[in-house]
């Protein structure tokens, strides 16, 4: 059950036989304590739950590149792991992020800014194209949300609360994800029989446009197509599933 003083989405929805929870959050340690008991609950009566997270090669202590979970060291989704260990319950990843599509992401914003800003004067149709790539960058997802954090600021209010159904018409990196989260959940429900309740805890910009992909098969379908030649290349493309164990996580499978 949602308090009403929580201020993001939680939207629940059946896919297949799985019950979905997907929980909007803002990934700080703040929001964490004000809201520690709701999300423990949300928790506590589902069967797993899903996180957001960069995957990937990293170079570790020894110097040396090696696998790293970045949510373990992240100030919210680490604390939200741990809850999850303490009740023995698995941890999985759909996010397809590595370090290779952020700098794809960041290319795409260079690009658009560039094309928009300076080829412009050459051609009429270089604006659109490149306010277009811009806008579904990381750096133009920020911006675009800059005006909304300021006026509720001036509102008093402690955390962003975003109301964003039209992300899905966007192109980048941001909804790559939401295209792979969705694809995720689906996934899980039809391959993980023990799971049949999943809450899901990702930044509230995620929140709907994932509902809109896991309502649109089609849509999605269409959006992995036009993802082939950039970040589908560099991608994680699987759900991994992490157990439980005395000392951590460990990396069961790849589904």
């Amino acid at each position: 059950m949602k308090p009403k003083d929580y201020p993001h989405s939680v939207l629940e929805e059946k896919v297949n036989s799985t019950e979905v929870s997907i929980v909007g959050v803002s990934h700080d340690y703040d929001f964490l304590c004000d809201y520690k008991q709701f999300l423990e609950e949300k928790i506590t009566e589902s069967d797993a739950i899903m996180i957001e997270g960069t995957y990937g090669k990293f170079e570790g202590l020894s110097g040396e590149e090696e696998e790293v979970y970045t949510w373990q060291y992240d100030n919210f989704f680490g604390p939200i792991s741990n809850i999850a260990h303490s009740q023995k319950k698995r941890v999985y990843q759909a996010d397809p992020s590595t370090p290779t599509s952020f700098t794809m992401d960041m290319g795409q914003a260079l690009f658009g800014a560039y094309t928009a800003c300076v080829t412009s004067f050459n051609s009429v149709y270089a604006l659109p194209i490149g306010v277009y790539l811009f806008s579904g960058s990381l750096i133009g997802t920020i911006l675009r949300y800059l005006p909304l954090t300021f006026s509720q600021h001036k509102q008093g209010k402690k955390f962003l609360n975003v109301r964003n159904s039209y992300e899905w018409l966007l192109y980048g990196d941001t909804d790559h994800r939401n295209v792979k989260i969705a694809e995720g959940i689906n996934k899980i429900s039809l391959k993980v029989n023990d799971v049949k309740k999943l809450a899901c805890f990702h930044g509230d910009a995620h929140s709907k446009p994932v509902r809109t992909y896991l309502k649109n098969p089609l849509l999605r379908k269409i959006k992995k197509t036009l993802y082939l030649p950039t970040y589908r290349l560099v991608e994680e493309s699987k759900v991994r599933e992490f157990t439980p164990t005395g000392k951590g996580w460990k990396l069961t499978r790849k589904i």
